[in-house]
């Protein structure tokens, strides 16, 4: 809790994003870099600076999404081919998991729940 404040008053005030202070970016494609420190919730699981929770309970996509959506938070959205990589490392084998994917607004046509379109 107090690494927590420590790290929120110090974001305020360079006015910086904590995934800034937590995770910045490799200097190059070829690196890779996890933070150590962690600024999720409780059960959630930390990476590159972003949180990420894990559920097991059974749900309809629209039902996960609004569960995500009371939490401050949403289903994933896969920015990158690490990302992906850490996601499918998640996943046990008898699991599966929804991700913000959706195609409600018109049939067929994939955007991401932010409403980015899918990068083929």
């Amino acid at each position: 809790e107090l690494r927590y404040s420590q790290l929120l008053t110090r974001a305020l005030q360079f006015n910086v994003s904590l995934s800034d202070i937590c995770a910045p970016q490799p200097q190059s494609p070829s690196e890779s870099y996890n933070a150590s420190c962690s600024l999720c919730p409780a059960s959630w699981v930390p990476n590159r600076g972003s949180c990420y929770n894990f559920s097991v309970d059974v749900a309809s996509w629209n039902n996960s999404r609004a569960k995500c959506l009371t939490n401050q938070a949403d289903l994933v959205i896969i920015n990158n081919r690490q990302e992906q990589e850490f996601l499918t490392s998640q996943k046990p084998v008898h699991l599966n998991y929804w991700i913000g994917m959706t195609d409600i607004a018109v049939e067929g046509s994939w955007k991401w729940v932010d409403g980015s379109p899918l990068d083929e």
